[in-house]
Order: structure tokens, then C-alpha cells, then sequence
């Protein structure tokens, strides 16, 4: 994914504090002056609005706080085996983790056929990215119920984990759930 085709917000998240602060010295404050001296120089009436996004931004912290920690292989199944349940096809998700492995994301990657689903190394890595993951658990269902890999299961694990050494994200695991069962190639000292 190249930088220039990132949006706005995108790129604001790949920013260094200080970078952040350049930006807003280009509007005429200084990097010294206080937030709320940066709320007071806008309109009356989007000071409003800017509190409101700060607010929920606040809340969405300590949202994050109670998220659930993912300490083993059987922690990540019972977050996710709802993938599983009623469902025909097979979908792969992605759970992004902070430092401590609290949940910070979870998002559907794909949906395929009952035989399986494509998956976007790239895809996962700029989510991983740009959400500021420490580390992710990716997991897909087999609708035909069994929780053994198959050779394109093994590959794509293979080449996701080379992907994430590359860009110094910890790849933790990869889940196939059915709606009795798991496979963790973490456990099966494949990964």
C-alpha cells in the first residue's frame, strides 16, 4: 500500500506525536500551547462538535480497558467460535491485540464457499497497522465441521508469519474453528 493513497486519517495514525504536533504549528499554534488552546481557535460552533469526538475518543479508551485478554489458544476460540455457528461458508477474521494481548479489533477478513476463502496477507498486515497492534490471531470456520488444516491452511499460515516477522508484528495464532472444536497451530508447535 503506498503512503499517497492512504487517507487522512490513515496517515494522521502512521504520525509521530511530534509530526502531529508540526501539522497543527502549520494552523498557528505552537507545539507548546495547551489542547485546549487549539479547541478555543476553532468556530463556536465546531468546538462543540470537537469535544463530542474527544469524548467518545475518551470512551473508546477505557472501552479498551474492558476488552477481553486473549492468554491462550482456548480464550481466542470462545471469543470467536460464533464465526461457526449457522454458517455455510467459511469467513476468516482477524483479532487485533495491544501489548498485554487485550482485544483492540476484530474484523472480518473474508468470506468464501463452504471449501474455503481467500485471504490477504497485505490486508492483514496494513489492519494490524493501521489499528497499532502489538500482535493479532487470525481464525477461520470449516463448515464441513472438522478442525483439521488443509495444505493451503498450512501455506498461508507459513507465509502470514513470514510477512509479520518482516514488519515486527507478532503473529500469535491461527484458529479453524468448528462449533465442537479448534485447531490452534500455536498448540501444535506450528507457529
Amino acid at each position: 500500500m503506498l503512503y499517497s493513497s492512504l487517507t487522512k486519517k490513515e496517515k494522521a495514525r502512521l504520525m509521530t506525536d511530534n509530526e502531529l504536533r508540526a501539522v497543527i504549528g502549520e494552523s498557528g499554534c505552537r507545539p507548546e500551547d495547551s489542547f485546549s488552546t487549539y479547541l478555543d481557535m476553532l468556530p463556536e460552533d465546531r468546538q462543540m462538535f470537537a469535544y463530542a469526538v474527544i469524548e467518545l475518543y475518551e470512551r473508546n479508551k477505557t472501552e479498551r480497558r474492558k476488552s477481553p485478554k486473549m492468554v491462550s489458544p482456548d480464550d481466542a476460540y470462545k471469543y470467536i467460535r460464533h464465526i461457526a455457528v449457522n454458517n455455510d461458508k467459511e469467513e476468516m477474521h482477524m483479532i487485533g491485540l495491544d501489548a498485554t494481548n487485550r482485544v483492540i479489533m476484530k474484523r472480518r477478513i473474508s468470506i468464501g464457499t463452504i471449501y474455503g476463502c481467500k485471504m490477504s496477507i497485505p490486508e492483514i498486515i496494513r489492519e494490524a497497522s493501521i489499528n497499532k497492534c502489538f500482535g493479532f490471531i487470525i481464525a477461520h470456520n470449516h463448515p464441513m465441521g472438522y478442525a483439521k488444516p488443509s495444505t493451503a491452511d498450512n501455506q498461508i499460515t507459513k507465509e502470514l508469519k513470514a510477512a509479520s516477522e518482516l514488519v515486527g508484528l507478532k503473529f500469535l495464532d491461527h484458529l479453524i474453528v468448528t462449533t465442537r472444536e479448534y485447531y490452534s497451530y500455536k498448540t501444535e508447535g506450528k507457529l
